[in-house]
């Protein structure tokens, strides 16, 4: 039986921006890309409500900018010229809508929250994202021998082979240590293969490979 599509993958939501000017709208495009990204939203009705923050956001940059305007001209032409009381009220105003549309996306994050389930949904959300983008490999202890793992997916089921990233539980290669060891490859080479900062290099230098050289 196919997979059931999710909600999400059954439509393409496309940021259009009305109401802003052109230049103002490829900005607007790119914050609404960085905002779904990192707080994962994926919802219709959240993603119009995103939509409209970010509309909203844009439009508080173009009132600012016509307060420092007025401020350039000032310091240039020696004006005492004061910015419109209207202004600031507009710019309060825009501001409390602001708010109100990033606590309904949820957006504030909330110390003191009490509602457990409310966390757990979170985190069920955030997994089934990682989940989605994670598919083709897991890493995991070896029931029997403990070590490191690497299970790849096949059309039905999962491999197991041996992790090519791990000595034991230890994040470590073999080969990549003897070519490092002869000199062909830097410490920054071997922290640069396995993610990892220079320091752990020496570390596994002292600890691992008891490669008193290094």
């Amino acid at each position: 039986m196919p997979k059931k599509k999710k909600q999400e993958d059954t439509f393409k939501f496309e940021f259009k921006g009305i109401g802003l000017l052109p230049g103002e709208r490829k900005i607007a495009r790119k914050q609404f890309k960085a905002y779904k990204e990192a707080y994962h939203i994926n919802s219709f009705s959240d993603l119009h409500l995103l939509e409209e923050l970010i509309f909203r956001e844009t439009l508080q940059q173009r009132f600012k900018q016509q307060v420092e305007d007025i401020e350039t001209n000032n310091r240039i032409k020696k004006n005492t010229k004061y910015i419109p009381t209207d202004l600031f009220e507009v710019i309060d105003e825009n501001l409390k809508q602001i708010i109100i549309v990033k606590e309904k996306l949820g957006l504030f994050e909330n110390k003191n929250e009490k509602d457990p389930y409310k966390y757990i949904q979170v985190l069920k959300r955030k997994f089934e994202i990682w989940r989605e983008e994670h598919q083709g490999s897991r890493t995991t202890p070896c029931p029997h021998c403990k070590k490191m793992i690497l299970l790849r997916i096949r059309t039905s089921e999962w491999e197991a082979q041996k992790h090519p990233c791990f000595k034991d539980k230890i994040l470590a290669n073999d080969y990549l240590w003897k070519l490092y060891r002869e000199g062909k490859l830097s410490k920054e080479d071997v922290a640069g293969v396995l993610h990892c900062p220079i320091a752990y290099v020496d570390w596994l230098a002292k600890k691992v490979y008891k490669d008193s050289s290094k």
